[in-house]
């Protein structure tokens, strides 16, 4: 913690001599030494634990806070790379300062699988749909009332379906069926819906060659 403050601190100093900007930012970004292989990592509980003590140390100096989650220390997609993803993601998610998540990254980040890109990406839509705003029409919610007296069912009446195809939410990556055997996991609905990604043709690029030129060599210098 002494070390990162001390680092923020060097950084805005440079940055107001330079840039003239007096403006101080922490970040929840840091790894954990394994001291039996000397390596650092990264799905560790403890860097959730450095997370939540950056966040209120930011909250103590009233300074910006960036924190970084979505890392994990497995090396291919599993169990490990889920649970270790979802943790930090939830845990910064209750902070309340912005956070980013690294989709598709295993091995730490120096390794990236587009099947956990996938399985990541149904996270985000599981987590999105949690925090979504929610609708609440008490007229409707009697309309329903009136209609399904008059026809012995809510389920089959206009509002409840429009409601449930709005609000309820649908898997693309997990298995869609609790109880259906010998239907595809998780990791086979990945690979199925890369291949199919793979099969469409290429988008048209967004830049003409010409741009591409000029911006190369406005690179160059």
């Amino acid at each position: 913690m002494a070390v990162h403050l001390a680092e923020a601190l060097f950084v805005g100093l440079v940055n107001y001599l330079l840039f003239g900007t007096a403006h101080i930012t922490l970040a929840g970004n840091h790894g954990v030494m394994d001291m039996q292989t000397g390596t650092f990592k990264f799905g560790r509980p403890e860097s959730v634990f450095f997370n939540n003590a950056v966040a209120a140390l930011a909250r103590h100096l009233g300074t910006d806070l960036y924190l970084h989650t979505g890392l994990t220390d497995a090396v291919t997609p599993s169990p490990q790379a889920a649970f270790e993803k979802a943790v930090s993601c939830l845990c910064a998610a209750g902070i309340g300062y912005p956070a980013n998540f690294v989709a598709g990254l295993i091995g730490t980040d120096e390794v990236f699988s587009p099947v956990q890109m996938v399985l990541d990406g149904e996270m985000k839509r599981y987590l999105a749909h949690i925090h979504r705003s929610m609708d609440w029409n008490t007229a409707g919610c009697l309309e329903d009332l009136q209609q399904a007296l008059e026809y012995g069912s809510f389920l089959a009446t206009e509002p409840t379906a429009l409601d449930c195809r709005k609000h309820t939410w649908y898997p693309r990556a997990f298995p869609a069926e609790s109880f259906k055997m010998g239907q595809p996991s998780c990791l086979q609905k990945a690979r199925a819906l890369i291949r199919e990604i793979q099969a469409r043709p290429d988008p048209e690029p967004l830049l003409t060659k010409k741009e591409e030129a000029f911006l190369r060599k406005a690179a160059l210098g």
